[in-house]
């Protein structure tokens, strides 16, 4: 979250408050336009406050979760394809890189909302491969699937042909 809100142009300021603390101190930022933010270290992840109101956190959020997942897609994936869609989303395209994976070789497709929630779509896989790719995915970009959908290939077994009623 540091590295995603530098990227906005908030920078590391001196804690504002002289404390006696007994865990993590928190990270206290500011941008040029006088918005602050603070990042507290807490057991599940890291907590955001800040003056600037929730489109502001929604922004830092958004564009770590951007962040993470040109990251992730970067390392294992191909022809990988970004753009800025409407309402402030990004979307992200990608193909599997290894071909003659068990149950197929992957198409993601991720949009990222404004307020950072990631929405995936996991194509031309068979079987249950398809958790293993959204179980990368999620661990990649720090979080965990809320909703999933199984498609009808999921209950398709790897190398089994798709049956089509005529």
């Amino acid at each position: 979250l540091l590295h995603a809100a530098h990227s906005l142009g908030y920078r590391v300021v001196k804690n504002p408050i002289a404390t006696l603390q007994t865990g993590p101190a928190p990270v206290f930022l500011q941008d040029l336009a006088g918005h602050k933010l603070a990042l507290q270290p807490v057991p599940n992840g890291v907590a955001i406050a800040g003056n600037c109101g929730i489109a502001a956190i929604h922004e830092v959020v958004r564009q770590h979760t951007v962040d993470a997942v040109q990251r992730h897609l970067g390392t294992k994936w191909t022809a990988v394809k970004s753009r800025q869609a409407a309402g402030g989303n990004v979307e992200f395209e990608a193909k599997e890189a290894s071909a003659g994976q068990a149950g197929g070789a992957a198409t993601i497709k991720a949009q990222i909302d404004g307020d950072g929630r990631v929405h995936v779509d996991i194509d031309n896989v068979k079987g249950n491969r398809c958790e293993k790719v959204l179980s990368e995915f999620s661990k990649a970009v720090g979080g965990k699937a809320s909703v999933v959908k199984k498609k009808p290939a999921y209950w398709q077994l790897p190398g089994e042909p798709t049956k089509v009623k005529i």
